[in-house]
């Protein structure tokens, strides 16, 4: 049974938070959805090699521009998807307009459940929501009246760990801090390092940054990475829409 997560939800990436329940179907004005599954290597970025595959045959009226993002929250450094919380947010406009009353759908890859994007009270042409066990994929529909959607697929990393330094550990002030982290898959199209008064944020993601000694005061701090893909969203998507995936995984470290 396919089965939706009606919770309340939060912009993950505003403070506004709203509730609201489920339609019975999101698919009840699209008679015929094909999902091809073989993917063109083809993106809009210059280095396909980095971004996630672009499904140029996704149905959709070409109208609705979509800019969003999700974020994996790997908060116990792990490569074990079951237990990462996934946070969505993205907006919705046409012809320079925002997009009010959508329903938008993210179907996970299993074990998640299909999710709605919800409405948030700040900005009802923002629609946010988050769902339980990271897959690394997931099919994005949206309808807004007569333009649609459908099926499209976006993909984010794969799950990764930060490698140095370790969890909980006393690092030494005063001195440059070397973090590395596994990049399983290979490089992917951007990084983000952020420490204590450090950001480095789309930066190569060559599996090491190096954190200088000043920007490291004493006490405790998070160690976050984030590792991110582009999706593309192709024709069925007004030209520029982007959805694009991370993984941020974080541990806890103190400086002396």
């Amino acid at each position: 049974m396919n089965r939706r997560n009606l919770n309340v939800v939060v912009d993950p990436f505003a403070s506004a938070s709203t509730s609201a329940s489920a339609p019975s179907s999101i698919r009840s004005a699209i008679m015929i959805i094909i999902l091809v599954a073989a993917c063109s290597d083809v993106t809009i970025s210059p280095d396909a090699a980095l971004d996630a595959p672009r499904f140029d045959a996704s149905p959709g009226t070409g109208a609705l521009l979509v800019m969003g993002a999700c974020i994996a929250d790997n908060s116990a450094n792990t490569t074990a998807g079951n237990e990462i919380l996934v946070a969505c947010s993205l907006t919705l406009s046409r012809g320079g307009a925002p997009v009010l009353n959508a329903v938008v759908n993210l179907n996970p890859a299993p074990p998640a459940f299909q999710t709605l994007l919800l409405p948030t009270e700040s900005d009802g042409a923002r629609y946010a929501g988050t769902y339980l066990a990271y897959g690394e994929t997931a099919r994005l529909s949206i309808m807004a009246s007569a333009d649609f959607l459908a099926e499209v697929v976006v993909q984010g990393p794969r799950g990764f760990r930060i490698t140095t330094p370790s969890k909980d550990e006393q690092i030494a002030g005063g001195v440059a801090m070397n973090v590395t982290w596994s990049r399983p898959e290979g490089a992917v199209r951007r990084a983000d390092v952020a420490v204590a008064a450090f950001q480095a944020l789309g930066v190569e993601d060559s599996g090491g940054q190096e954190v200088p000694a000043d920007k490291l005061p004493a006490g405790p701090t998070s160690l976050r990475v984030t590792r991110w893909r582009e999706n593309h969203l192709g024709p069925g998507a007004q030209a520029g829409s982007r959805l694009d995936f991370a993984v941020r995984s974080s541990i806890p470290i103190s400086i002396n």
